[in-house]
Protein backbone atom coordinates (compact mmCIF):
# COMPACT_ATOMS: atom_id res chain seq x y z
CA UNK A 1 0.00 0.00 0.00
CA UNK A 2 1.61 3.88 -0.80
CA UNK A 3 2.65 5.53 1.65
CA UNK A 4 0.55 8.35 1.16
CA UNK A 5 -2.55 5.81 1.05
CA UNK A 6 -1.92 4.58 4.36
CA UNK A 7 -0.78 8.19 6.28
CA UNK A 8 -4.29 9.28 4.87
CA UNK A 9 -6.19 6.48 6.35
CA UNK A 10 -4.22 6.55 10.05
CA UNK A 11 -5.07 10.14 10.19
CA UNK A 12 -8.29 9.24 9.72
CA UNK A 13 -8.50 6.47 12.23
CA UNK A 14 -6.85 8.21 14.84
CA UNK A 15 -8.55 11.49 14.48
CA UNK A 16 -9.38 13.86 17.49
CA UNK A 17 -10.92 16.99 18.42
CA UNK A 18 -8.11 19.01 18.42
CA UNK A 19 -6.01 17.25 15.41
CA UNK A 20 -8.56 16.87 12.60
CA UNK A 21 -7.68 16.53 8.78
CA UNK A 22 -9.52 18.74 6.31
CA UNK A 23 -7.45 17.56 3.27
CA UNK A 24 -7.22 14.23 2.12
CA UNK A 25 -4.74 13.75 -0.84
CA UNK A 26 -3.10 10.31 -2.01
CA UNK A 27 -3.23 11.08 -5.94
CA UNK A 28 0.71 10.73 -5.62
CA UNK A 29 0.26 7.18 -5.31
CA UNK A 30 -0.38 7.18 -9.18
CA UNK A 31 -1.48 3.72 -8.62
CA UNK A 32 -4.95 1.72 -8.39
CA UNK A 33 -5.82 1.17 -4.56
CA UNK A 34 -6.75 -2.68 -3.47
CA UNK A 35 -10.39 -3.29 -2.70
CA UNK A 36 -9.02 -3.57 1.07
CA UNK A 37 -7.54 -0.45 1.19
CA UNK A 38 -10.01 1.35 -0.37
CA UNK A 39 -12.53 -0.07 2.09
CA UNK A 40 -10.49 1.40 5.15
CA UNK A 41 -10.25 4.42 3.82
CA UNK A 42 -14.18 4.77 2.71
CA UNK A 43 -14.45 3.66 6.53
CA UNK A 44 -12.33 6.44 7.83
CA UNK A 45 -13.73 8.85 5.99
CA UNK A 46 -17.51 7.71 6.67
CA UNK A 47 -16.82 8.74 10.23
CA UNK A 48 -14.53 11.88 9.74
CA UNK A 49 -16.93 14.90 9.58
CA UNK A 50 -13.80 17.59 8.83
CA UNK A 51 -12.55 16.62 5.23
CA UNK A 52 -13.61 19.78 2.91
CA UNK A 53 -10.88 17.96 0.16
CA UNK A 54 -10.92 15.06 -1.28
CA UNK A 55 -8.13 14.03 -4.22
CA UNK A 56 -8.50 10.20 -5.18
CA UNK A 57 -6.90 11.07 -9.07
CA UNK A 58 -5.38 7.67 -10.51
CA UNK A 59 -6.58 5.55 -7.45
CA UNK A 60 -9.77 4.66 -8.20
CA UNK A 61 -9.48 2.79 -11.24
CA UNK A 62 -10.14 -0.59 -10.36
CA UNK A 63 -13.61 -2.41 -10.30
CA UNK A 64 -15.97 -1.03 -8.21
CA UNK A 65 -13.86 1.52 -6.17
CA UNK A 66 -16.13 4.59 -7.97
CA UNK A 67 -19.42 2.92 -6.79
CA UNK A 68 -17.41 2.29 -3.30
CA UNK A 69 -16.31 6.36 -3.24
CA UNK A 70 -19.81 7.53 -4.27
CA UNK A 71 -21.62 5.79 -1.04
CA UNK A 72 -19.51 7.77 0.81
CA UNK A 73 -19.95 11.02 -0.50
CA UNK A 74 -23.35 10.68 -0.71
CA UNK A 75 -23.90 10.41 2.93
CA UNK A 76 -21.02 12.79 4.01
CA UNK A 77 -21.25 16.27 5.29
CA UNK A 78 -18.24 18.30 4.73
CA UNK A 79 -16.42 17.21 1.34
CA UNK A 80 -16.77 20.38 -0.74
CA UNK A 81 -13.99 19.67 -3.47
CA UNK A 82 -13.94 15.75 -4.90
CA UNK A 83 -10.78 15.43 -7.06
CA UNK A 84 -10.94 12.56 -9.32
CA UNK A 85 -8.86 13.22 -12.48
CA UNK A 86 -7.40 10.13 -14.66
CA UNK A 87 -9.46 7.21 -13.23
CA UNK A 88 -10.89 5.92 -16.19
CA UNK A 89 -14.34 6.98 -15.30
CA UNK A 90 -17.19 6.05 -17.73
CA UNK A 91 -20.55 6.86 -18.53
CA UNK A 92 -21.70 4.22 -16.48
CA UNK A 93 -19.45 5.02 -13.75
CA UNK A 94 -20.34 8.80 -13.86
CA UNK A 95 -23.95 7.61 -13.39
CA UNK A 96 -23.38 6.20 -10.24
CA UNK A 97 -21.57 9.28 -9.13
CA UNK A 98 -23.88 11.56 -9.81
CA UNK A 99 -26.75 9.34 -8.03
CA UNK A 100 -25.21 9.66 -4.98
CA UNK A 101 -23.91 13.21 -4.91
CA UNK A 102 -27.78 13.96 -6.38
CA UNK A 103 -28.59 14.66 -2.45
CA UNK A 104 -25.31 15.93 -1.30
CA UNK A 105 -25.73 19.21 0.66
CA UNK A 106 -21.92 20.10 0.95
CA UNK A 107 -20.18 19.51 -2.33
CA UNK A 108 -19.51 22.22 -4.73
CA UNK A 109 -16.63 21.40 -7.32
CA UNK A 110 -15.82 18.29 -9.15
CA UNK A 111 -13.05 17.40 -11.19
CA UNK A 112 -13.26 14.63 -13.68
CA UNK A 113 -10.14 15.81 -15.83
CA UNK A 114 -8.32 13.51 -17.66
CA UNK A 115 -11.05 10.39 -18.01
CA UNK A 116 -13.18 9.01 -20.79
CA UNK A 117 -16.94 10.35 -20.30
CA UNK A 118 -18.45 10.84 -23.41
CA UNK A 119 -21.80 12.99 -24.10
CA UNK A 120 -24.16 10.22 -22.15
CA UNK A 121 -22.25 10.97 -18.86
CA UNK A 122 -22.33 14.47 -19.67
CA UNK A 123 -26.26 14.63 -19.69
CA UNK A 124 -26.27 12.54 -16.04
CA UNK A 125 -23.96 15.38 -15.30
CA UNK A 126 -26.09 18.05 -16.62
CA UNK A 127 -29.48 16.39 -14.30
CA UNK A 128 -27.12 16.35 -11.49
CA UNK A 129 -26.51 19.97 -11.70
CA UNK A 130 -30.33 20.51 -12.12
CA UNK A 131 -31.14 18.18 -9.06
CA UNK A 132 -28.42 20.18 -7.14
CA UNK A 133 -28.21 23.88 -6.61
CA UNK A 134 -24.47 23.73 -4.70
CA UNK A 135 -22.85 22.19 -7.58
CA UNK A 136 -20.73 25.36 -9.17
CA UNK A 137 -18.12 23.70 -10.67
CA UNK A 138 -17.38 20.61 -12.94
CA UNK A 139 -13.85 20.07 -14.71
CA UNK A 140 -14.27 18.20 -17.91
CA UNK A 141 -11.26 18.76 -19.64
CA UNK A 142 -9.40 15.45 -21.37
CA UNK A 143 -12.98 13.35 -22.13
CA UNK A 144 -14.60 12.27 -24.93
CA UNK A 145 -17.37 14.72 -25.17
CA UNK A 146 -18.55 17.23 -28.05
CA UNK A 147 -18.25 20.78 -27.80
CA UNK A 148 -21.78 20.79 -27.45
CA UNK A 149 -22.33 19.28 -24.96
CA UNK A 150 -19.70 20.01 -22.94
CA UNK A 151 -20.78 23.86 -23.51
CA UNK A 152 -23.99 22.56 -21.86
CA UNK A 153 -22.97 21.14 -18.94
CA UNK A 154 -20.96 24.52 -18.31
CA UNK A 155 -24.27 26.75 -18.82
CA UNK A 156 -26.00 24.22 -16.41
CA UNK A 157 -23.48 25.32 -13.70
CA UNK A 158 -23.71 28.85 -14.57
CA UNK A 159 -27.31 28.81 -13.99
CA UNK A 160 -26.72 26.54 -10.73
CA UNK A 161 -24.50 29.78 -9.14
CA UNK A 162 -27.37 31.84 -9.06
CA UNK A 163 -30.24 33.05 -7.41
CA UNK A 164 -33.37 30.42 -7.61
CA UNK A 165 -35.49 32.96 -9.18
CA UNK A 166 -32.97 33.29 -12.09
CA UNK A 167 -33.12 29.34 -12.65
CA UNK A 168 -36.98 29.60 -12.52
CA UNK A 169 -36.76 32.12 -15.25
CA UNK A 170 -34.69 30.87 -17.51
CA UNK A 171 -36.21 28.62 -19.84
CA UNK A 172 -39.73 30.34 -19.79
CA UNK A 173 -37.47 33.39 -21.03
CA UNK A 174 -35.18 31.37 -22.98
CA UNK A 175 -38.25 29.52 -24.62
CA UNK A 176 -39.79 33.38 -25.37
CA UNK A 177 -42.91 32.47 -23.30
CA UNK A 178 -45.53 35.77 -23.48
CA UNK A 179 -46.66 35.11 -20.28
CA UNK A 180 -42.83 37.01 -18.81
CA UNK A 181 -42.79 40.42 -20.08
CA UNK A 182 -41.13 41.73 -16.86
CA UNK A 183 -38.03 40.63 -15.04
CA UNK A 184 -37.48 41.71 -11.71
CA UNK A 185 -34.53 40.44 -9.52
CA UNK A 186 -34.14 42.80 -6.96
CA UNK A 187 -30.91 41.71 -4.98
CA UNK A 188 -32.83 42.56 -1.76
CA UNK A 189 -35.51 40.07 -2.46
CA UNK A 190 -33.27 37.36 -4.01
CA UNK A 191 -30.78 37.52 -1.03
CA UNK A 192 -33.09 37.27 1.18
CA UNK A 193 -34.61 34.05 -0.48
CA UNK A 194 -31.25 32.00 -0.91
CA UNK A 195 -28.76 33.91 0.29
CA UNK A 196 -27.03 34.89 -3.66
CA UNK A 197 -27.54 38.06 -5.89
CA UNK A 198 -27.16 39.06 -9.09
CA UNK A 199 -23.39 38.97 -10.14
CA UNK A 200 -21.69 39.28 -13.89
CA UNK A 201 -22.29 35.47 -14.54
CA UNK A 202 -26.07 36.36 -14.13
CA UNK A 203 -25.31 39.17 -17.00
CA UNK A 204 -24.06 36.23 -19.18
CA UNK A 205 -27.31 34.33 -18.13
CA UNK A 206 -29.22 37.00 -19.24
CA UNK A 207 -27.67 37.70 -22.02
CA UNK A 208 -27.66 33.91 -23.05
CA UNK A 209 -31.69 33.72 -22.65
CA UNK A 210 -32.59 36.94 -23.63
CA UNK A 211 -30.76 37.65 -27.18
CA UNK A 212 -33.46 36.59 -29.21
CA UNK A 213 -36.51 36.93 -26.67
CA UNK A 214 -39.08 38.87 -28.11
CA UNK A 215 -41.64 39.77 -25.81
CA UNK A 216 -39.78 41.13 -22.35
CA UNK A 217 -39.72 44.78 -22.14
CA UNK A 218 -38.69 45.65 -18.71
CA UNK A 219 -35.76 44.55 -17.17
CA UNK A 220 -35.26 45.53 -13.62
CA UNK A 221 -32.03 44.32 -11.63
CA UNK A 222 -31.48 46.57 -9.13
CA UNK A 223 -29.46 46.08 -5.64
CA UNK A 224 -27.16 43.44 -7.19
CA UNK A 225 -22.98 42.95 -7.34
CA UNK A 226 -23.03 43.46 -11.50
CA UNK A 227 -19.52 45.52 -12.04
CA UNK A 228 -18.20 46.55 -14.97
CA UNK A 229 -17.99 42.94 -16.76
CA UNK A 230 -21.59 42.47 -16.42
CA UNK A 231 -22.52 45.53 -17.73
CA UNK A 232 -20.28 44.90 -21.01
CA UNK A 233 -22.20 41.58 -21.14
CA UNK A 234 -25.74 43.81 -21.11
CA UNK A 235 -24.37 45.88 -23.54
CA UNK A 236 -23.93 43.18 -25.70
CA UNK A 237 -27.15 41.93 -25.11
CA UNK A 238 -28.52 45.70 -25.95
CA UNK A 239 -27.06 45.36 -29.96
CA UNK A 240 -28.38 42.20 -30.72
CA UNK A 241 -31.77 42.19 -28.47
CA UNK A 242 -34.28 45.44 -29.78
CA UNK A 243 -37.30 45.14 -27.88
CA UNK A 244 -36.30 45.76 -24.24
CA UNK A 245 -37.16 49.52 -23.58
CA UNK A 246 -36.86 50.01 -19.54
CA UNK A 247 -33.52 48.75 -17.45
CA UNK A 248 -33.32 49.26 -14.06
CA UNK A 249 -29.29 49.00 -12.71
CA UNK A 250 -29.26 50.76 -9.33
CA UNK A 251 -27.43 49.99 -6.83
CA UNK A 252 -24.85 47.80 -8.24
CA UNK A 253 -21.20 48.04 -8.66
CA UNK A 254 -20.63 49.76 -12.28
CA UNK A 255 -18.59 52.87 -13.03
CA UNK A 256 -18.19 55.13 -15.33
CA UNK A 257 -16.54 52.54 -17.70
CA UNK A 258 -19.82 50.03 -18.01
CA UNK A 259 -21.66 53.70 -17.83
CA UNK A 260 -19.49 54.01 -21.26
CA UNK A 261 -20.10 50.13 -22.62
CA UNK A 262 -23.64 50.41 -22.29
CA UNK A 263 -23.79 54.53 -24.27
CA UNK A 264 -21.82 53.06 -26.65
CA UNK A 265 -24.36 49.46 -27.26
CA UNK A 266 -27.26 52.31 -26.95
CA UNK A 267 -25.87 53.52 -30.51
CA UNK A 268 -27.15 50.52 -31.68
CA UNK A 269 -30.27 50.09 -30.08
CA UNK A 270 -33.51 51.95 -31.39
CA UNK A 271 -35.79 50.14 -28.31
CA UNK A 272 -34.33 51.13 -24.74
CA UNK A 273 -35.46 54.53 -23.61
CA UNK A 274 -34.63 54.09 -20.00
CA UNK A 275 -31.75 53.14 -18.15
CA UNK A 276 -31.04 53.44 -14.23
CA UNK A 277 -27.70 53.66 -13.32
CA UNK A 278 -28.04 55.44 -10.19
CA UNK A 279 -26.37 54.94 -6.05
CA UNK A 280 -23.82 52.47 -7.87
CA UNK A 281 -21.58 51.51 -5.23
CA UNK A 282 -18.87 52.34 -3.84
CA UNK A 283 -19.21 55.65 -5.29
CA UNK A 284 -22.15 56.61 -7.83
CA UNK A 285 -21.39 57.88 -10.87
CA UNK A 286 -20.79 61.38 -11.97
CA UNK A 287 -23.56 62.97 -13.95
CA UNK A 288 -20.78 64.22 -16.55
CA UNK A 289 -19.76 60.52 -17.52
CA UNK A 290 -23.50 59.73 -17.43
CA UNK A 291 -24.16 62.29 -20.52
CA UNK A 292 -23.25 60.31 -23.83
CA UNK A 293 -25.64 57.20 -22.02
CA UNK A 294 -28.22 59.98 -21.51
CA UNK A 295 -27.75 61.46 -25.19
CA UNK A 296 -28.49 57.81 -26.40
CA UNK A 297 -31.51 57.43 -24.36
CA UNK A 298 -32.86 60.56 -25.58
CA UNK A 299 -32.34 59.90 -29.25
CA UNK A 300 -34.07 56.47 -28.75
CA UNK A 301 -37.36 58.79 -27.97
CA UNK A 302 -36.79 60.95 -31.51
CA UNK A 303 -37.82 59.53 -34.66
CA UNK A 304 -35.14 56.90 -35.86
CA UNK A 305 -33.61 59.64 -39.14
CA UNK A 306 -32.59 61.92 -36.14
CA UNK A 307 -30.73 58.85 -34.59
CA UNK A 308 -29.16 58.08 -37.54
CA UNK A 309 -28.30 61.62 -38.63
CA UNK A 310 -26.81 62.79 -35.13
CA UNK A 311 -23.38 60.74 -35.48
CA UNK A 312 -22.86 61.92 -39.01
CA UNK A 313 -23.07 65.23 -37.49
CA UNK A 314 -20.83 65.07 -34.58
CA UNK A 315 -18.19 63.30 -36.69
CA UNK A 316 -18.18 66.28 -39.37
CA UNK A 317 -19.28 64.01 -42.55
CA UNK A 318 -19.02 66.25 -45.20
CA UNK A 319 -21.36 64.58 -46.90
CA UNK A 320 -24.48 66.09 -44.31
CA UNK A 321 -24.53 69.54 -45.66
CA UNK A 322 -28.16 69.98 -44.95
CA UNK A 323 -30.42 69.46 -41.69
CA UNK A 324 -34.23 69.45 -42.64
CA UNK A 325 -36.41 68.73 -39.74
CA UNK A 326 -39.01 68.22 -41.30
CA UNK A 327 -37.70 65.05 -42.61
CA UNK A 328 -38.11 63.35 -39.11
CA UNK A 329 -42.01 63.52 -39.18
CA UNK A 330 -42.31 65.30 -36.64
CA UNK A 331 -45.20 68.07 -36.48
CA UNK A 332 -44.19 69.21 -33.25
CA UNK A 333 -40.40 68.36 -32.51
CA UNK A 334 -39.57 68.59 -29.17
CA UNK A 335 -37.08 71.22 -27.20
CA UNK A 336 -34.77 68.25 -26.58
CA UNK A 337 -34.97 67.37 -30.22
CA UNK A 338 -33.38 70.87 -30.69
CA UNK A 339 -30.94 70.44 -27.66
CA UNK A 340 -29.50 67.03 -29.31
CA UNK A 341 -29.02 68.82 -33.18
CA UNK A 342 -27.24 71.83 -30.86
CA UNK A 343 -25.17 69.37 -29.33
CA UNK A 344 -24.33 67.58 -32.51
CA UNK A 345 -23.48 70.96 -34.45
CA UNK A 346 -21.10 71.79 -32.00
CA UNK A 347 -18.01 72.07 -34.20
CA UNK A 348 -19.46 70.71 -37.49
CA UNK A 349 -17.89 72.47 -40.70
CA UNK A 350 -19.84 71.03 -43.57
CA UNK A 351 -23.69 72.08 -42.45
CA UNK A 352 -24.88 75.00 -44.99
CA UNK A 353 -28.81 75.01 -44.75
CA UNK A 354 -31.03 74.49 -42.45
CA UNK A 355 -34.46 73.44 -42.69
CA UNK A 356 -37.15 74.00 -39.71
CA UNK A 357 -40.13 74.30 -42.07
CA UNK A 358 -44.00 73.29 -41.66
CA UNK A 359 -43.45 72.37 -38.11
CA UNK A 360 -45.54 74.43 -36.21
CA UNK A 361 -45.73 72.84 -32.86
CA UNK A 362 -42.33 73.22 -32.35
CA UNK A 363 -41.92 75.01 -28.68
CA UNK A 364 -40.12 78.48 -29.26
CA UNK A 365 -37.62 77.81 -27.05
CA UNK A 366 -36.23 74.37 -28.87
CA UNK A 367 -36.57 76.75 -32.19
CA UNK A 368 -34.46 80.40 -30.50
CA UNK A 369 -31.47 77.56 -29.41
CA UNK A 370 -31.26 76.12 -32.53
CA UNK A 371 -31.14 79.96 -34.47
CA UNK A 372 -28.32 80.92 -31.88
CA UNK A 373 -26.40 78.19 -33.11
CA UNK A 374 -27.02 79.29 -36.97
CA UNK A 375 -26.47 82.69 -35.98
CA UNK A 376 -22.99 82.06 -34.64
CA UNK A 377 -21.57 80.39 -37.64
CA UNK A 378 -20.66 77.33 -36.49
CA UNK A 379 -21.21 75.45 -38.32
CA UNK A 380 -21.33 77.82 -41.36
CA UNK A 381 -25.02 78.45 -42.24
CA UNK A 382 -25.81 80.12 -45.61
CA UNK A 383 -29.79 79.05 -45.71
CA UNK A 384 -32.17 79.03 -43.23
CA UNK A 385 -35.94 77.72 -44.13
CA UNK A 386 -38.67 78.80 -41.65
CA UNK A 387 -41.65 78.39 -43.66
CA UNK A 388 -45.42 77.16 -42.95
CA UNK A 389 -43.83 78.02 -38.72
CA UNK A 390 -47.03 79.91 -38.02
CA UNK A 391 -44.79 82.75 -36.89
CA UNK A 392 -46.36 86.19 -35.96
CA UNK A 393 -45.04 89.41 -34.49
CA UNK A 394 -44.76 87.35 -30.69
CA UNK A 395 -42.51 85.73 -31.91
CA UNK A 396 -40.75 88.68 -34.13
CA UNK A 397 -37.53 88.66 -31.26
CA UNK A 398 -36.47 85.13 -32.62
CA UNK A 399 -35.85 86.50 -35.80
CA UNK A 400 -34.69 89.93 -34.82
CA UNK A 401 -32.42 88.65 -32.40
CA UNK A 402 -30.93 86.34 -35.40
CA UNK A 403 -30.27 88.94 -37.50
CA UNK A 404 -28.67 91.08 -35.51
CA UNK A 405 -25.88 88.38 -34.04
CA UNK A 406 -25.97 86.07 -37.65
CA UNK A 407 -22.34 85.88 -39.06
CA UNK A 408 -22.44 84.20 -41.95
CA UNK A 409 -26.01 83.59 -43.06
CA UNK A 410 -27.26 85.06 -46.59
CA UNK A 411 -30.76 83.55 -47.04
CA UNK A 412 -33.73 83.15 -44.43
CA UNK A 413 -37.14 81.86 -46.04
CA UNK A 414 -40.03 82.75 -43.89
CA UNK A 415 -42.97 82.22 -46.66
CA UNK A 416 -46.10 81.36 -44.94
CA UNK A 417 -46.07 82.99 -41.54
CA UNK A 418 -47.62 85.95 -40.37
CA UNK A 419 -45.44 89.37 -39.94
CA UNK A 420 -47.12 93.12 -39.28
CA UNK A 421 -43.37 94.92 -37.90
CA UNK A 422 -40.86 94.49 -39.31
CA UNK A 423 -38.79 97.71 -39.29
CA UNK A 424 -36.78 96.75 -36.87
CA UNK A 425 -35.70 94.35 -38.40
CA UNK A 426 -34.61 97.07 -41.56
CA UNK A 427 -32.55 98.80 -38.27
CA UNK A 428 -30.40 95.46 -37.63
CA UNK A 429 -29.74 94.85 -41.38
CA UNK A 430 -28.02 98.41 -41.40
CA UNK A 431 -26.27 99.21 -38.50
CA UNK A 432 -24.90 95.18 -37.60
CA UNK A 433 -25.70 92.33 -40.07
CA UNK A 434 -23.27 92.38 -43.64
CA UNK A 435 -24.20 89.07 -45.02
CA UNK A 436 -28.08 88.40 -44.85
CA UNK A 437 -28.73 88.95 -48.51
CA UNK A 438 -31.99 87.53 -49.14
CA UNK A 439 -35.79 87.04 -47.18
CA UNK A 440 -38.63 84.81 -48.66
CA UNK A 441 -41.41 86.98 -47.30
CA UNK A 442 -44.20 85.50 -49.36
CA UNK A 443 -47.67 85.39 -48.14
CA UNK A 444 -45.56 86.40 -44.60
CA UNK A 445 -46.42 90.23 -44.54
CA UNK A 446 -49.10 90.72 -45.86
CA UNK A 447 -50.58 92.50 -43.29
CA UNK A 448 -47.04 94.77 -42.68
CA UNK A 449 -47.21 98.53 -43.92
CA UNK A 450 -45.18 98.17 -47.66
CA UNK A 451 -43.20 101.06 -47.37
CA UNK A 452 -41.48 98.96 -44.05
CA UNK A 453 -41.03 95.84 -46.49
CA UNK A 454 -39.99 98.00 -48.89
CA UNK A 455 -37.26 99.45 -46.68
CA UNK A 456 -36.90 96.27 -45.32
CA UNK A 457 -35.89 94.80 -48.94
CA UNK A 458 -33.71 97.97 -49.58
CA UNK A 459 -31.54 97.00 -46.50
CA UNK A 460 -31.31 93.48 -48.03
CA UNK A 461 -29.86 94.82 -51.35
CA UNK A 462 -27.48 96.97 -49.95
CA UNK A 463 -25.85 93.77 -48.15
CA UNK A 464 -25.40 92.30 -51.65
CA UNK A 465 -22.53 94.77 -52.22
CA UNK A 466 -18.99 95.03 -50.65
CA UNK A 467 -19.25 96.45 -47.52
CA UNK A 468 -17.02 99.42 -48.29
CA UNK A 469 -20.34 100.64 -50.45
CA UNK A 470 -22.10 99.83 -48.29
CA UNK A 471 -20.78 102.53 -45.59
CA UNK A 472 -21.05 105.23 -48.22
CA UNK A 473 -24.45 104.50 -49.16
CA UNK A 474 -25.34 104.28 -45.52
CA UNK A 475 -23.49 107.52 -44.75
CA UNK A 476 -25.15 109.42 -47.84
CA UNK A 477 -28.68 108.29 -46.53
CA UNK A 478 -27.59 109.80 -43.22
CA UNK A 479 -26.19 113.21 -44.12
CA UNK A 480 -22.95 112.92 -43.01
CA UNK A 481 -21.74 115.68 -43.64
CA UNK A 482 -18.08 114.48 -44.00
CA UNK A 483 -18.89 112.51 -47.32
CA UNK A 484 -18.20 115.16 -49.74
CA UNK A 485 -16.88 113.23 -52.77
CA UNK A 486 -17.74 109.50 -53.55
CA UNK A 487 -15.47 106.96 -56.21
CA UNK A 488 -16.50 103.75 -57.18
CA UNK A 489 -12.75 103.68 -58.28
CA UNK A 490 -10.28 102.20 -56.05
CA UNK A 491 -6.37 101.72 -56.64
CA UNK A 492 -3.79 99.32 -55.00
CA UNK A 493 -0.17 99.14 -55.42
CA UNK A 494 1.28 96.00 -56.62
CA UNK A 495 3.79 93.88 -54.95
CA UNK A 496 6.98 93.94 -56.98
CA UNK A 497 7.74 97.89 -56.53
CA UNK A 498 5.84 98.63 -59.51
CA UNK A 499 2.20 100.04 -59.67
CA UNK A 500 -0.72 99.14 -61.38
CA UNK A 501 -4.79 100.06 -61.42
CA UNK A 502 -6.97 97.81 -59.46
CA UNK A 503 -10.83 98.98 -60.12
CA UNK A 504 -13.67 97.43 -58.06
CA UNK A 505 -16.23 97.39 -61.04
CA UNK A 506 -19.93 97.81 -59.83
CA UNK A 507 -22.85 97.60 -62.06
CA UNK A 508 -26.51 98.87 -62.22
CA UNK A 509 -28.00 97.55 -58.90
CA UNK A 510 -25.11 99.39 -56.95
CA UNK A 511 -25.55 102.90 -59.23
CA UNK A 512 -29.65 102.28 -57.83
CA UNK A 513 -28.62 101.60 -54.46
CA UNK A 514 -26.11 105.00 -54.15
CA UNK A 515 -28.71 107.26 -56.20
CA UNK A 516 -31.68 106.28 -54.15
CA UNK A 517 -29.25 107.55 -51.21
CA UNK A 518 -27.70 110.48 -52.77
CA UNK A 519 -31.74 111.83 -53.18
CA UNK A 520 -31.87 114.04 -50.39
CA UNK A 521 -27.85 114.14 -49.84
CA UNK A 522 -26.87 117.83 -49.32
CA UNK A 523 -23.24 117.50 -48.82
CA UNK A 524 -21.84 115.10 -51.74
CA UNK A 525 -20.00 117.34 -54.45
CA UNK A 526 -18.56 115.22 -56.53
CA UNK A 527 -19.22 111.29 -57.61
CA UNK A 528 -16.58 109.62 -59.75
CA UNK A 529 -18.44 105.81 -61.60
CA UNK A 530 -15.91 105.66 -64.24
CA UNK A 531 -14.74 102.17 -65.17
CA UNK A 532 -17.54 100.30 -64.18
CA UNK A 533 -20.15 97.86 -65.44
CA UNK A 534 -23.13 100.64 -64.90
CA UNK A 535 -25.17 100.53 -67.65
CA UNK A 536 -26.62 104.15 -67.55
CA UNK A 537 -25.07 106.04 -65.11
Amino acid sequence: MPRCFKDSILSLQHSTALSQPTRIDISSAKTATTAFGLNLLCNGLATNKSVTYLNMSGCCRSPGAIEMLADVVRKHESITELVLQSNEITDRKVKSLCDAVRDNETLTEIDLTDNIIGDAGAGHLIDLVVCNMMVAHILLDKNNLSPEKKSQVVHSLLLNSQPSKLKQLYEPLYLNSSRVTCVVLNGHDTANDTGKVLNNISCRVLSNCLESNTTVRTLKLPNNRISDEGAELLALLLVRNQVITNIDLHGNMITKVGAGKLAAALGSNTTVQALDLSEQLPEPIADADLKELQTQLALNKEPLALKRLIPLLRDNDPSVTCVDLGAFGQAAPSDKTCELLIDALQGNTHVTEVIVSHCPGLERKGLADLLDVVAKGEPPVRTLRLCGMKLTDADGWIITRLIKSSKVLRVIDLSENDFTNVSEWTTHLLETNHTLQEMNLTNAVGRADPEDVAQLNIALSINTQPIELKNIILRAYSNDPGLKEISLVEYEGSAFGSSYQYRRRYGDRAAELLANALGNNRYVKKLDVSNNVISDP
